[in-house]
């Protein structure tokens, strides 16, 4: 089976693992000390929101051990706790305040909940939800004309960023900051000079204070010469500096073909999954000093991974050129 996303969450130190299948169905893992558990689906107990509906979904950590999860489905845009005991609570829908979109990317920062959502039109949108609070009226992104493709929120440094990517593969990446007055205008990052040709990518922040970006692509430009190594490379952005130099961290098992990676920063360094054409899972982390630990494969059920469906399920409106769908993070 292929995912249309994966997304992994940092909660409370622990890594968990949401997964999104091309046949619209909620997976769940966990990185446990003697490594991951099996994926296993999540279908809500009331029914509602129907299983094999989903296309999108970002998740977050509180203090307490509980992962906050935000998903968005044919019939609207949903939350759902799973408690540190394991259980789920029911899924409630949440309010219009929260555009329901194609792709959606949340952030905790001191217990508020920072939630972007993508929408069909190409808009972007932002809200918030306070500790103890309700949704602050979604309040739209000052519009950049682009065909999007996915967003990332990011809170590094004290402050909260926006990465959204546009076009099939999301090779063109904007980015915004928000600021007291509000977002500024999405502006196009321009690629460094060793900067791989992206297929797809991920942002986060990091315990450093930094902007971390885990990517990989078929072709790299190195002077006048072009590779094609398939390679994944990480740089890093210091608060109002540059990008440092990419650096090649893994090389991609030669068994599989790598379709989407995605990541996410915890105290102990950056924790990052890619996802494979074939339908395996891959797992490697970066600690802030000494090497990257080696791939090692996410299980998953045989009925799972051999599992084949007759086309992706996705968001409405979200079609690309050919028929193909326009994969979000």
């Amino acid at each position: 089976m292929q995912f249309n996303q994966i997304a992994p969450v940092d909660v409370n130190g622990q890594i968990q693992l949401l997964a999104i299948s091309m046949d619209g169905r909620l997976y769940h893992a966990v990185r446990a000390p003697g490594g991951w558990t099996p994926l296993a689906e999540v279908v809500p107990a009331n029914g509602t929101p129907a299983a094999g509906t989903f296309f999108s979904a970002a998740g977050t950590g509180s203090p307490d051990g509980r992962l906050h999860t935000v998903l968005l489905a044919a019939d609207g845009a949903w939350e759902a706790v799973r408690a540190p005991d394991g259980s789920w609570g029911a899924f409630t829908p949440l309010p219009p305040a929260v555009h329901a979109g194609f792709t959606v990317s949340a952030v905790a920062v001191a217990g508020t909940l920072h939630l972007l959502t993508g929408t069909a039109d190409n808009r972007i949108w932002y809200t918030s939800r306070p500790p103890a609070g309700t949704w602050t009226p979604a309040v739209p992104i000052p519009p950049q004309e682009m065909d999007l493709c996915q967003i990332t929120i990011v809170a590094a440094a004290g402050r909260l960023q926006l990465f959204a990517s546009t076009g099939w593969g999301g090779r063109d990446v904007y980015s915004a900051t928000q600021h007291a007055a509000g977002w500024d205008s999405p502006t196009e990052l321009v690629a460094a000079a060793d900067a791989p040709s992206a297929i797809s990518h991920s942002y986060t922040g990091g315990s450093d204070g930094q902007v971390h970006v885990i990517l990989f692509g078929g072709d790299r430009v190195n002077g006048s010469m072009i590779t094609n190594d398939d390679g994944l490379w990480h740089a890093t952005q210091a608060p109002d500096g540059p990008w440092s130099a990419f650096t090649e961290v893994q090389k991609r098992p030669a068994a599989d073909e790598w379709a989407k990676v995605s990541c996410v920063g915890a105290a102990d360094g950056l924790h990052v999954l890619v996802a494979t054409g074939p339908g395996r899972i891959w797992y490697t982390s970066g600690r802030p000093t000494g090497p990257w630990t080696p791939l090692v494969e996410v299980p998953q059920p045989a009925e799972l991974l051999n599992r084949q469906v007759a086309g992706p399920h996705y968001g409405p409106g979200r079609v690309g050129a050919g028929g193909d769908p326009i994969l979000g993070k």
